[in-house]
């Protein structure tokens, strides 16, 4: 008698014999597979290597600029203004700078450092220059004199000094076109009035958190940081360096009336606006005063030659041109109808209106200059 296996002990075998020959043949599939392909190169892996090929992505190195770094509120920043008027801005790798002073030398820590402007004494190239320039304009062939008139025009208003030493010349035209040159300058600096655009001094300034100091700078390279990198710039190739001004708080703002009787010589219009060193000083003024005894005699925040010149400290502006200043002490800064300076020291923000010594001591001035003032902390 024949034994029939149950159905479920048949169902098994017939399950293993089919895993047996799935097994057999993946076998031999990966042997043919193995002599077919070249060996892969093995890989060990790390903590840092994908679970997943198809998960895995490609590193990308990417070098970020250094004005990246100076994101930290805590590092100052800078702004290097070369003479051909190239600006480079950034961060300050010197740890300080040193000037030469009558009374010694003086070295002043990158912390305190507000700002450095190189005289004509430092860049004495530029100086001989423009003496060259000048005599060129006497010279005996007209497009010399021509190219060389252009060529001062083209430097601008920094060389009035360089040129009042020339008013004299002995030379005639040279003499007449030194005072077409003035003329022009002093109609520049009416209209822009700004700090941007004062006269070459002789000495070099340096100027820190607590005072100013002139006298000679102390040859170096300057090393700056900004988005391309490192740039190292000899002293010789610059005309000023400034810092810029956080802006950490909130800017001030204010819409004033600056009447024709604050006059310089009287008494300034105080503002009641404190302002604290390194803050930006914007301000934008329209309006006009009036001489009382004609009403012919105006003149609008940038001047007007009618009421002559008022003079500080060797310059010279129109009479009616708006003024400002930081303090009672502070130097005047010719602001005309459109102006901007960084303060130096602190104090309360004063305005008045330049004025000829004569006419301020003889005549009324009836009017106003409407001013809008913006500060930048």
């Amino acid at each position: 008698m024949l034994l029939r296996p149950c159905a479920p002990l048949r169902n098994t075998c017939l399950t293993v014999f089919c895993l047996v020959g799935i097994a057999c043949w993946c076998a031999v599939a990966g042997a043919e597979s193995r002599e077919a392909d070249p060996p892969a190169t093995t890989q060990t892996k790390t903590a840092d290597s994908p679970a997943d090929d198809k998960k895995s992505i490609t590193p990308i190195n990417i070098d970020l600029p250094a004005d990246a770094s100076i994101s930290d509120p805590n590092q100052p920043r800078f702004v290097v203004v070369l003479l051909d008027g190239t600006k480079l801005r950034g961060r300050l790798l010197n740890e300080s700078f040193a000037i030469e002073t009558r009374f010694g030398k003086l070295t002043v820590p990158l912390a305190k450092f507000i700002s450095l402007r190189c005289g004509t004494n430092t860049l004495a190239h530029r100086k001989q220059r423009v003496e060259a320039l000048i005599q060129q304009l006497g010279n005996e062939d007209f497009k010399q004199r021509e190219s060389a008139q252009e060529q001062l025009k083209l430097i601008g208003p920094r060389i009035v000094r360089l040129l009042e030493d020339a008013r004299s010349h002995d030379n005639t035209e040279t003499a007449t076109r030194v005072k077409d040159l003035l003329e022009h300058f002093d109609k520049l600096r009416n209209q822009f009035g700004v700090e941007a655009i004062a006269p070459w001094t002789d000495k070099d300034e340096l100027i820190n958190d607590e005072f100013r100091t002139n006298g000679t700078l102390v040859s170096q390279t300057v090393v700056i940081e900004g988005f391309f990198g490192k740039l190292n710039l000899p002293l010789e190739h610059i005309d000023h360096i400034r810092r810029i001004q956080k802006q950490a708080g909130a800017a001030a703002y204010a819409n004033l009336n600056v009447k024709g009787t604050h006059l310089v010589q009287h008494k300034a219009m105080r503002t009641k606006i404190k302002v604290t060193r390194g803050d930006r000083i914007m301000i934008r003024a329209s309006g006009t005063i009036v001489r009382s005894t004609s009403s012919s005699y105006t003149s609008t925040p940038d001047g007007s030659s009618r009421f002559g010149y008022y003079y500080m400290k060797g310059d010279r502006v129109y009479g009616g041109t708006l003024l400002a200043r930081v303090g009672s002490r502070g130097k005047w800064h010719r602001i005309g109808s459109n102006g901007t300076f960084t303060a130096t020291n602190e104090g309360e923000l004063q305005f008045a209106v330049s004025m000829s010594d004569s006419y301020a001591s003889r005549y009324q001035f009836n009017g106003d200059y409407k001013v809008a003032v913006r500060v930048e902390r």
